[in-house]
């Protein structure tokens, strides 16, 4: 009852061994991707588990919601680097009067660093909310 376009074989055992599986697409193009590998070693109630667990996600949208979260979160990150790497007094602390200064680079990468530090627990998070509601499926 969860409609898909295709449902596809990928020839991803010429790059790897892992048994994987993904859907994909929006709307009329989403489409569930199998790898050779998952139908070469897994056992046919594995490979329905898998399925299943794929058919989730599309039946529940996450393609678009994760893409949707994931340009949010995007335009949101780039916000907070400007308006922290505008702030006066981290700027005299780095040495620079710009974040666009080329001697900048080190302030940006710590603070690309620390933000990546706090937001991964946050991404952890719904990620694994995501897949065990797509398991429940």
């Amino acid at each position: 009852g969860v409609p898909v376009r295709d449902v596809l074989v990928a020839d991803a055992s010429r790059r790897t061994k892992a048994v994987n599986a993904y859907v994909s697409g929006l709307g009329p193009t989403r489409r569930v991707v199998v790898y050779d590998t998952l139908l070469r070693e897994a056992t046919p109630a594995e490979v329905t588990s898998v399925v299943a667990h794929e058919l989730g996600h599309a039946k529940d949208r996450d393609v678009w919601v994760g893409t949707l979260t994931g340009a949010l979160g995007a335009a949101a990150a780039v916000v907070a680097l400007y308006l922290i790497g505008s702030w006066a007094p981290l700027l005299r602390l780095a040495g620079v009067d710009s974040v666009a200064e080329p001697r900048a680079v080190p302030l940006l990468i710590a603070l690309v660093t620390v933000v990546g530090l706090v937001a991964a627990p946050v991404q952890a998070l719904v990620s694994r909310r995501v897949e065990a509601r797509a398991d429940a499926h």
